[in-house]
């Protein structure tokens, strides 16, 4: 029994593995490993890519929020220009309807001052009337004035 292999029968039995081996190497693992590659680099590439589209929308979102801020201040600013208008137009028109209601006030108290005046003069001349017949019943006779 030997110990040591026969060279020619190793050589035999290498030949076949190796080129077993070869052809593995170049159909199977080769294609595998560049399709690993490959693979790595797309994901690696999509990672950067959502990152980038990540910040770019943040980045966006930021720029939305201060355009929003500062849409919400102008509207405030405009709200608050309105409101002043109106309470500007409500001051002048209570302003006109007092200064109206004032004059309708300074007229009818005049035209009652002038009422009572003639009011008064007719009651003293027909007081002065009615106190001579009132007179002239109590006396029986007739006054003369």
């Amino acid at each position: 029994m030997e110990i040591l292999p026969d060279p020619i029968h190793a050589t035999l039995l290498l030949l076949p593995f190796l080129v077993a081996a070869g052809t593995l190497h170049v159909v199977l693992w080769k294609p595998l490993l560049a399709y690993l590659d490959e693979r790595a680099h797309t994901v690696t590439h999509a990672r950067h890519e959502a990152e980038d589209l990540e910040s770019a929308a943040v980045e966006q979102m930021t720029r939305i929020e201060a355009k929003l801020t500062e849409a919400r201040a102008e509207i405030s600013t405009t709200r608050q220009a309105a409101r002043q208008r109106a309470l500007a137009e409500e001051s002048k028109i209570v302003a006109e309807a007092r200064g109206k209601a004032e004059t309708r006030v300074s007229q009818a108290v005049d035209e009652i001052r002038r009422d009572r005046t003639t009011a008064a003069e007719a009651l003293r001349a027909s007081a002065s009337e009615l106190s001579g017949q009132i007179a002239a019943q109590v006396l029986g006779r007739s006054i003369a004035n």
